[in-house]
């Protein structure tokens, strides 16, 4: 579970937050700059997506975020 020191630093957050905690797999699925150019990403998105929209009527909401980090001007455009 996420506490106090997850919230400090990006280093901390994202160890917690890989698959397996392996950063490798968190870069290969839970990116837009790798390999399959966020594909994968972007079908999950659009599976959870749709969950929260069948699912409307409860008092739930969902809160989308994906980091940038502002390293390279290109960051946008490889986004978009």
């Amino acid at each position: 579970l996420a506490d106090y020191s997850v919230y400090q630093r990006f280093d901390n957050f994202n160890s917690k937050y890989s698959p397996f905690r392996m950063a490798q797999m968190r870069k290969i699925f839970l990116k837009t700059d790798n390999h399959i150019e966020g594909r994968y990403f972007a079908e999950l998105t659009k599976i959870v997506l749709a969950r929260h929209e069948q699912g409307k009527g409860h008092s739930s909401g969902a809160e989308m975020r994906l980091s940038i980090y502002g390293m390279e001007r290109k960051e946008w455009l490889q986004l978009a």
